[in-house]
């Protein structure tokens, strides 16, 4: 018997008393790695499949200590943060935990939106019911996620936020796409556009392109996405955003690649 694992949680928070920390993510975490290692170690005897193991294992080990330990300083930081640093914070801890602790993040979002309103936070409010709204649907809650977008929609229009409008309907049509609603889907993103091209907005006008374009990818119309994908290129030289050319150009050559015409890729 191995006896029983270690849980890593992130629902608790980290405080000081003197120099001293209690239940931190990283110890927890080292335990859970430990006793994962010794359980399959032992159950492998190919000393070559446990060479490559230990190297792949050091490096996700690396990447999630160093996640952790970024968490263990935000944590810190918040307890004394106010206003527009507590409102980074908290999107920072977002960003690092959405994918690795969706409960967690859900937690730090929610304390978030309560900060932001009894700040009378508009802007902050919908901002954050947008993060919810993201963590809701990756946990699977379809509901919950339309509520959330419908709430910080609804903020955007009343304070008149060209950019949190389009990135909210952004995200309401991912997570219809993700509902297999792609006509529904659709109409939200060529809303979006028409509310981007209005205001002469081409960052916002690139992105929602960009995102018609996975949304044709996602369907399998190959040949419309790399329209939209193109359209998209077109822009972004003329705001010079060289990152977004890059990811595009990636994106249609991966089309190309399964199309097998190789000689468009290069």
């Amino acid at each position: 018997m191995h006896g029983p694992f270690v849980i890593v949680t992130f629902n608790q928070r980290i405080r000081f008393q003197g120099m001293q920390r209690k239940n931190t993510f990283s110890y927890l975490l080292i335990c859970n790695i430990l006793k994962i290692l010794h359980i399959i170690f032992g159950l492998l005897s190919n000393i070559s499949t446990k060479k490559w193991l230990v190297f792949l294992l050091i490096f996700s080990f690396g990447k999630l200590w160093g996640n952790n330990h970024k968490v263990d300083s935000l944590l810190i930081s918040l307890e004394n943060a106010r206003d527009t640093t507590r409102y980074e914070i908290y999107e920072q801890l977002y960003e690092e935990l959405w994918l690795t602790n969706t409960d967690s993040a859900k937690l730090y979002v929610k304390e978030a939106l309560n900060y932001s309103k009894a700040k009378k936070n508009k802007q902050r409010t919908a901002q954050f019911y947008n993060y919810q709204g993201k963590l809701f649907e990756h946990s699977g809650d379809f509901e919950a996620a339309i509520e959330s977008f419908n709430k910080a929609y609804e903020l955007s229009l009343e304070i008149e936020n060209i950019g949190i409008t389009i990135t909210t309907l952004n995200n309401q049509a991912a997570l219809y796409n993700d509902m297999s609603q792609f006509e529904t889907g659709s109409e939200l993103l060529f809303k979006a556009l028409r509310l981007a091209e209005e205001k002469k907005r081409p960052d916002l006008q690139s992105m929602v392109l960009t995102n018609i374009g996975k949304l044709y990818y996602e369907q399998n119309n190959w040949e419309k996405a790399i329209v939209y994908y193109l359209e998209s290129i077109v822009i972004k030289k003329k705001i010079n955003d060289l990152r977004g050319q890059a990811l595009l150009y990636n994106n249609i050559g991966i089309i190309y690649y399964y199309k097998g015409t190789l000689d468009s890729v290069l």
